[in-house]
């Protein structure tokens, strides 16, 4: 009770000073800056890796980190977009961040084409978040049914995840479409889905598709992770058609099994991206694939795990492009916020012992002259 009493003598007898003033006026300007962070936090990670070219561009090209997954997105002259899987769930809510602050420099609040290559979890791991976050108006998914579909002609694929998405799909009344050979036209562009052609693989990426996306001067292909079957089915259909690739989405994170010599050699890329995580347990991208890319004449690779999300703006014959890992460690800014806040507010503390210190050092000094005094008197 004493103490409390002593507190509130405190309180009632505290006046502001210089020093107060100070250190309230310094919390309040990190508070507002640490805020204004937080909140603009994307956009500023964008505009410092300089994607700021990029968003000005006609056709913008991104692979977005996504961790060990894949995520890429297509914005055409006109804004209709192509977003080609979703990555991983661990990666979701920074993967939807980053995709609504790109959409929202380019004044566009929707994905037109979702594209889900196939059912394993780092290509639609973030598609729940993503069917909450924005509309998404048409929907591609992989020839394999759920457990409970009337999809008899397709496969019963049995995962928990894929399940739930399909459910989230229909749910948010998408309009869905079966991955199947077929195309469709975007401002002066044509989508084109080559495979899969067949309804039974032993492997679930191979019903990854392999699409093309070209309006006879530029030319982009993605691969999900198509297997060496599905490009050999791919060869099978372009037979003798003059096939050549500006930029190409690697297939399977870069793994070995996919991007054969032959595909390759068909395809002829002249800039190739490869989406894998930092320090991934599979030692993606495979230096096999890397050799075979720059033996087919490939002029650059970029790859995630090394530069983080790739954007790449196209006008003409010439692109810009930009990377960056976009820094969103939430737990980490607010302890460092905090011990800014704490040295601030430690400023009294250490003010208080330098006071403490001169004031004995003075006593001790008056008390040695007033004993010389004392003697020189006797």
């Amino acid at each position: 009770m004493q103490k409390i009493k002593e507190y509130y003598r405190k309180i009632r007898n505290f006046k502001l000073n210089d020093r107060h003033i100070f250190k309230i006026c310094a919390i309040l300007f990190f508070t507002v800056i640490f805020s204004l962070y937080m909140i603009n936090q994307m956009n500023l990670s964008f505009l410092y890796n300089n994607f700021g070219d990029v968003f000005k561009s006609g056709i913008q090209l991104y692979s977005i980190y996504v961790g060990q997954g894949d995520s890429s997105l297509l914005i055409f002259p006109d804004k209709t977009t192509l977003l080609v899987d979703t990555g991983t769930e661990e990666y979701s809510n920074a993967f939807c961040k980053e995709l609504k602050t790109i959409l929202s420099h380019n004044d566009i609040n929707q994905i037109d084409y979702l594209v889900l290559t196939h059912p394993n979890a780092d290509h639609i791991g973030g598609a729940m978040e993503l069917l909450e976050t924005f509309d998404v108006k048409v929907v591609y998914r992989p020839k394999l049914s759920v457990p409970g579909e009337d999809e008899s002609e397709y496969p019963v694929y049995a995962d928990i995840l894929y399940y739930d998405v399909m459910n989230a799909v229909k749910k948010e009344n998408c309009e869905i479409r079966y991955i199947t050979p077929s195309t469709f036209n975007v401002d002066n562009f044509e989508v084109k889905f080559w495979t899969p052609n067949e309804i039974y693989y032993s492997d679930e990426n191979s019903y990854s598709p392999i699409i093309t996306v070209t309006n006879g001067e530029l030319s982009f292909m993605f691969t999900g992770d198509a297997t060496a079957e599905t490009e050999k089915e791919f060869l099978s259909m372009v037979k003798d058609d003059e096939i050549k690739i500006d930029f190409l989405k690697v297939a399977h994170h870069g793994s070995k099994n996919s991007s054969t010599l032959d595909f390759l050699n068909k395809i002829k890329p002249s800039y190739a991206i490869i989406s894998a995580g930092v320090n991934n347990w599979y030692n993606f991208p495979s230096q096999e694939t890397i050799d075979r890319l720059k033996s087919v004449g490939t002029k650059e690779i970029y790859e995630t795990n090394e530069l983080g999300t790739i954007g790449i703006g196209i006008n003409g014959v010439s692109f810009k492009i930009a990377s960056g890992f976009i820094f969103d460690d939430k737990p980490f800014l607010l302890v460092l916020y905090f011990c800014v806040l704490f040295a601030i507010c430690s400023v009294r503390i250490s003010d208080k012992g330098r006071r403490i210190k001169m004031y004995q050092q003075f006593s001790d000094k008056t008390e040695f002259s007033c004993k010389q005094k004392t003697i020189e008197n006797i």
